[in-house]
């Protein structure tokens, strides 16, 4: 061989230094040359016979080693030389020869409030935490990893797990040497348990199988033959959901024939896969096979993550920036142990897998495309309306999904009660009216460090009980004075009651209230920033039984006449008058009549009155413009004589941080023909006004004004009217 001549050219060679140099380089030419020499290819046999009867034969006398035997599909995963390929092309037995191709995990700042009694921000924006978990839950998932800890907290003790070690020797499921299959299992299923984290589904009803593919050493990777002989492990342990946290850049004919014929058009297996961590506009494998549910990945903020792959097979989208989740005991020594956040498609999968699993086992009766198809329809939209390259459908839905298939093929709404059969009613003393609950949204207002404000000056004609105020303090920059703005110290007063609380930023906080305010004695929420150095706004919320009960006087009943007293009278006696006949009148002669025929008056036809044409409404787009903060412009104005009936506000932020701050809304004023209206719009969403009446009938003018402190934004309006 070359290698051997060039160690025989070595050992000419002199200093004998030279001649080790030399024997080194050819020796690793050598082993480089048999790596290439012998790749890893999976062979198809056109029947079960002759796979069963010849596989180990045709494969040995090619000169090549069976590694993975695919019975159930008819082949083998065998190492191969190029001859060999070329031999077992030749056999009347093998259908086909295909590389078999690599697969890799799919994985590229912990928040206290994420531990319990917490959970993890995630299982919030899927609605995970809105369904309970199905007691009887009888649709297994299957996870293929790098296996699971069993003796992490969130798993120990938990015998609904079950495991098998991947055929090609990569070791015991019940061991995870790279973390991943662990971080994967704990978003799916850590235990509600006082500790830790929770997953999707949190209380120990999930049956679960591990097949852990990727092996110890350094070795992050598996081939398509191996993935194939673990789904089909999955199937055997009674799986009908399996979550793929994994990757490969090269299709499989046989590994997409294989998917393709276990979900079988929806009557079969859900299978879920990473899209990849590229961030490129390629598709990964087997995520983007058409049986598959390709997921990226989306942060906190609910942009999408910048690695996430991006294309036409991407279907849901799903926390995967940041996530905290278990990882192996032992494996990493920071301050919150055995538990680590990652990022990368790998944990947006297990949201999505996780979530199938909740919805599914709620709603039993329905079939895998059922589900499937209500996860799309009722996913969160983000991006262009639609299903788009970086989104897909959106952020998967829990709730909103089960709640669609209630209405096709899952368990059906609770009856509506049918209404109570009308009794007559028996007469009893009036009853007072029932108390009303009001809630009035309070509008916001600066609230300087170490300052205070007074907002909700409500007053009402009755007494009234105060039930609850809610405070929401944010903050419009999140450095001010060399301090970090995140939560504030605030003091909040209704009356004589007093409250001192710690809001986070955009967090608001509920405050009970026992208290009574007398008929047209204004009610007020004083808040104090008890922070020195960081200025805030504030907003408030007051709820309140208004007490409309009045004293109903009862019906007077007619009043009993009292018994007369007769009174004794003499009695005189009234004569009858005489009555004469009167006398028979003689009958008179009638005087013949000429009868005038009566002039004919003409009538004239009063037309009835031409009713007025309905108004009919017209809308004027508004361009949108940037708005600085602080400043305004005129959006747009309609001229003749004009009412204006409506008008909708549109804002985007151009920038998400800006000047050091989170611009995630924008505290926006509206001015009508002179009448002002505000409220605050979060990024990318709209705002309808009910502006009838405002108009003086004359030319109409719509001024939008940015009234944040730091942020831009850019603002659009449209103008609904009536011309008169």
């Amino acid at each position: 061989s070359k290698a051997t001549v060039s160690v025989l050219n070595c050992s000419l060679q002199t200093p004998p230094l030279q001649t080790m140099r030399c024997a080194f380089a050819a020796l690793w030419a050598a082993l480089l040359c048999a790596a290439a020499a012998d790749d890893q290819y999976v062979v198809t046999f056109k029947d079960a016979a002759s796979h069963r009867d010849f596989a180990p034969l045709e494969v040995g006398l090619a000169g090549g080693e069976v590694v993975v035997d695919l019975r159930r599909h008819h082949a083998v995963a065998a190492r191969l030389s190029e001859e060999g390929v070329a031999a077992l092309m030749n056999s009347e037995r093998v259908a086909s020869v295909e590389l078999d191709h690599k697969r890799y995990l799919a994985r590229d700042n912990v928040d206290p409030a994420e531990f319990e009694p917490g959970m993890p921000f995630g299982i919030e924006m899927v609605q995970a935490h809105l369904i309970p978990e199905a007691v009887n839950a009888t649709k297994k998932i299957c996870i293929i990893d790098s296996g699971l800890d069993m003796r992490h907290p969130d798993f120990a003790g938990n015998t609904k797990i079950t495991g098998t070690s991947d055929p090609a020797g990569s070791g015991s499921w019940d061991r995870d040497p790279f973390s991943h299959g662990t971080h994967v299992a704990g978003t799916i299923a850590a235990l509600r348990n006082g500790e830790g984290v929770v997953g999707v589904n949190p209380e120990g009803h999930l049956p679960i199988h591990i097949v852990r593919v990727f092996g110890s050493g350094v070795r992050k990777w598996t081939y398509s033959s191996n993935l194939i002989a673990a789904v089909d492990e999955c199937v055997e342990a009674g799986s009908e959901i399996v979550s793929m946290s994994l990757t490969g850049e090269s299709r499989s004919d046989i590994e997409e024939r294989v998917f393709a014929e276990l979900y079988a058009d929806g009557a079969g297996v859900l299978m879920v896969a990473a899209a990849g961590n590229k961030g490129g506009e390629d598709y990964g494998y087997p995520a983007s096979y058409d049986a598959v549910v390709s997921v990226s990945s989306i942060a906190k903020s609910e942009v999408h993550g910048h690695f996430s792959q991006k294309n036409d097979q991407v279907e849901l989208c799903a926390p995967g920036v940041d996530v905290l989740s278990a990882v192996p005991v032992g494996h990493w020594r920071g301050e919150h142990g055995d538990y680590a956040t990652f990022r990368g498609t790998s944990m947006a999968t297990p949201h999505v897998s996780g979530v199938m699993a909740l919805v599914w086992n709620n709603a039993p009766e329905c079939s895998a495309g059922a589900i499937r198809d209500a996860l799309a329809t009722t996913a969160k939209d983000y991006g262009p309306p639609g299903r788009d390259v970086r989104f897909g459908f959106g952020l998967v839905q829990a709730l909103d999904a089960f709640n669609a298939l209630r209405r096709t093929c899952g368990p059906p709404f609770p009856p509506t009660p049918s209404p109570p059969t009308p009794v007559p009613p028996t007469p009893v003393p009036p009853t007072p009216a029932p108390p009303v609950v009001k809630s009035v949204e309070c509008a916001g207002e600066a609230l300087a460090a170490g300052g205070e404000v007074e907002l909700c000056d409500v007053t009402e004609g009755t007494a009234v009980e105060l039930e609850e105020v809610e405070v929401l303090v944010s903050f419009p920059q999140l450095f001010q004075w060399g301090a970090l703005c995140f939560a504030a110290e605030v003091k909040v007063t209704v009356g004589d009651a007093t409250w001192t609380a710690t809001l986070a930023n955009g967090k608001a906080k509920t405050f009970a209230v026992d208290a009574s305010v007398p008929a047209n004695v204004p009610i007020r929420v004083r808040v104090e920033n008890t922070h020195h150095l960081c200025a805030a706004e504030v907003e408030a919320r007051v709820v309140y039984v208004e007490d409309v009960s009045t004293p109903v006087p009862l019906t007077p009943s007619p009043p009993t006449p009292a018994p007369s007293t007769l009174v004794p009278t003499t009695s005189v006696p009234i004569p009858l008058l005489s009555v004469s006949p009167a006398p028979t009148p003689a009958p008179e002669t009638p005087e013949p009549v000429t009868p005038v025929p009566p002039t004919p008056v003409p009538v004239v036809a009063t037309p009835p009155p031409t009713p007025s044409p309905p108004a009919v409404e017209e809308t004027v787009e508004c361009a949108a413009q940037l708005v600085v903060s602080g400043g305004d412009v005129d959006a747009c104005e309609v001229g003749g004589v004009v009412e204006v009936r409506q008008v909708e506000v549109y804002a985007e932020m151009p920038s998400l941080f800006d000047g050091g701050v989170f611009c995630h809304s924008v505290l926006v004023r509206v001015v009508v023909q002179g009448v002002v209206y505000t409220g605050r719009l979060r990024h990318k969403t709209r705002s309808v006004l009910d502006a009838a009446g405002v108009s003086d009938h004359g030319p109409a003018s719509l001024v939008v004004a940015n009234d944040n402190s730091f942020c831009d934004a850019k603002l659009a309006a449209k103008v609904t009217y009536v011309r008169l």
